[in-house]
């Protein structure tokens, strides 16, 4: 599959008139390989994640915050990683069945950047974020795919707790996804209904996660400072809110990042 990466100039994104990104030459590298099913669900759990940063950073941009040079140059780093794991994915992928399910994705992602690249307008977000919850959906449907690998009932277990941390990186972009979105003026059907929502999913998973048996010294210990700076950062989780753009983005990244650590230790439990 041919990989082509964007040149992304501020200017460009900033400008509201024009697409945000150009083509560029095709990259040539070599793709590191997916070692097992195990890193599969993770990096297509990622894959999920990345569409709805990608989304948050439109947000951001088309509200010209403060935070607008972070999120082009975030939006570049996601796009970029995006392909680069679809393209693992697919020379990963054992089946024809999968095979062709990561070919769906691969159409669904060329329309979804068609959106992000359009003018910047709070009509064009809420398309942005119709698409982007329905892609978020194609994408678990295809991490399911991953799962049905494992064979054994132990195998299938830690594919589901790699899936149900990997939905906390989700959750992590969703929730200043949606409070971006709405303190930017975007007239979306039930966007403070499903910010709320994704907050309660978040907390309740951060639970389950904490009293997973499979959880290392590591993992448990990540898990619990979540825990700690989650109940000091909730107050602001809500929509109206005191958090200004700045902090969320910055929180929630803080989220997402250590949320990617626990994802990768579980990926690393022995198989029995």
């Amino acid at each position: 599959m041919a990989m082509v990466t964007f040149n992304i100039n501020a200017q460009d994104i900033a400008a509201t008139d024009n697409p945000i990104i150009t083509e560029s030459a095709q990259v040539e590298k070599k793709i590191k390989q997916l070692d097992g099913f195990l890193e599969a669900a993770n990096v297509c759990s990622k894959q999920i994640m990345l569409v709805n940063r990608i989304s948050k950073d439109y947000m951001i941009i088309g509200s010209n915050s403060r935070m607008a040079e972070e999120a082009i140059t975030e939006m570049r780093t996601s796009i970029s990683d995006f392909e680069t794991q679809l393209e693992q994915l697919i020379e990963y992928a054992p089946s024809s069945e999968l095979k062709i399910d990561l070919q769906k994705m691969n159409f669904s992602w060329i329309f979804f950047k068609k959106l992000i690249f359009k003018k910047k307008s709070k009509q064009n977000a809420l398309s942005v974020l119709t698409y982007s919850e329905r892609f978020s959906q194609e994408i678990e449907f295809t991490l399911e795919l991953v799962q049905n690998i494992a064979g054994k009932s132990s195998l299938r277990k830690v594919t589901s707790i790699i899936g149900l941390a990997g939905q906390q990186r989700v959750l992590s972009q969703r929730i200043p996804m949606y409070y971006v979105a709405h303190k930017w003026g975007v007239k979306g059907k039930n966007i403070v209904a499903k910010f709320d929502e994704t907050v309660k999913s978040f907390k309740n998973n951060l639970k389950s996660l904490q009293e997973n048996p499979m959880n290392s010294k590591g993992s448990s210990l990540y898990l619990n400072g979540l825990a700690t700076q989650f109940d000091y950062e909730k107050k602001g989780y809500k929509i109206p809110s005191e958090l200004s753009v700045t902090e969320i983005f910055l929180f929630t990244n803080e989220i997402e990042s250590k949320m990617e650590v626990v994802t990768g230790l579980y990926t690393k439990i022995p198989s029995k």
